[in-house]
């Protein structure tokens, strides 16, 4: 459970010990084929400070992925027929395999679930994982993708992958203590490749992983407290994620415009702002990127968080998550922001 002072120190007589800095461990669980390309594209940029673990009804898509610690699931006396938009096969798949997940998620202080709604897998196995982690007091993040839109005469056979997929996500929003649903490509975005589309998933995906994990355990991090953070996304339900990076003049009001366009924070009941950047930043950038949410929300609970990396240069990178959304809107509204 992320709870209690970052720092501790122990008195033994007049003897004091060197304070011990208390690093969370933040666990990546990619699940299915969706969140296994996640775990691999995570892991060959080089992302440290997560465990990546991997698990997959498929043992050679398991032989093929990068992750450290991998976890097969199956259920007996599947039957073929039973698998394709079953969502009791998908469930029980990964609820057979409850005291190995337990084991695996056990040290957390943070569960970040990926999985893409409509496959066989990862539609009812990721909110079994999110479940074990609400049993285990593990906060839990789960990122979910929604299959690729597809033209109305296609939709007789994939309108039940569609609805699959909208209940996986309920699940998923019932259990986790945050859900990101991360949307499809607009429109007019019809001609980008399938390969591309699956690649800035995987870098929106990583995008929120790294700056997570560089805002717990970079060090020269500047937040409330991680008990602010955890007061932010516990039980807090369905979530946006937008991330932009600017350079030179206006770099922080440009940089959180963007990151707001993609995420639409009105009505957020609370709101993290992580700006990354060098040395440089300067206390009226800290302004703009306020003044800017506030004029997009101004009545969320927000947390600003700062992290400083060097390898950032003349970059300059916002990060919001915002929560407290209505979900029944998102899926049935085509409300994709």
């Amino acid at each position: 459970m992320i709870a209690g002072p970052d720092r501790a120190e122990v008195v033994h007589g007049s003897t004091v010990t060197e304070p011990v800095k208390f690093v969370p461990t933040i666990k990546v669980i990619g699940i299915g084929k969706c969140g296994l390309e996640a775990v691999n594209y995570i892991s060959k940029q080089g992302l440290t400070g997560v465990e990546l673990i991997a698990i997959d009804s498929d043992a050679e898509a398991l032989r093929r992925n990068h992750a450290t610690t991998q976890l097969i699931i199956t259920q007996a006396n599947i039957q073929e027929r039973a698998i394709r938009f079953d969502l009791d096969v998908s469930f029980a798949m990964a609820a057979n395999s409850r005291a190995q997940i337990k084991e695996l998620l056990s040290g957390a202080d943070m569960v970040v679930v990926i999985a893409g709604m409509g496959g066989t897998t990862g539609t009812g196995a990721a909110s079994v994982i999110a479940q074990i982690a609400r049993e285990l007091k593990i906060l839990s993040i789960a990122i979910v993708t929604q299959p690729l839109p597809l033209p109305n005469r296609l939709r007789a056979y994939e309108g039940n992958r569609e609805r699959f997929a909208r209940e996986g996500i309920k699940l998923c929003h019932i259990y986790a203590d945050a859900l990101i649903v991360l949307p499809n490509p607009p429109i007019e975005e019809a001609e980008t490749s399938v390969p591309e589309s699956y690649k800035r998933a995987d870098s929106l995906i990583y995008q929120f992983v790294s700056g997570l994990a560089g805002l717990i355990n970079n060090q020269d991090s500047i937040i409330g407290s991680l008990s602010d953070l955890r007061l932010l996304l516990f039980r807090s339900g369905f979530a946006k994620f937008g991330s932009a990076t600017a350079t030179r003049r206006h770099r922080a009001r440009i940089a959180t415009e963007l990151a707001i366009g993609n995420t639409d924070i009105s009505n957020a009941k609370g709101i993290l702002a992580n700006i990354i950047s060098d040395g440089s930043l300067k206390l009226s950038e800290l302004t703009e990127v306020m003044e800017c949410i506030q004029l997009n929300s101004d009545n969320s609970k927000v947390i600003q968080a700062i992290t400083y990396d060097e390898s950032m240069g003349d970059e300059l990178r916002v990060t919001i998550m915002a929560t407290g959304f209505n979900l029944s809107r998102h899926l049935y509204s085509g409300d994709s922001k």
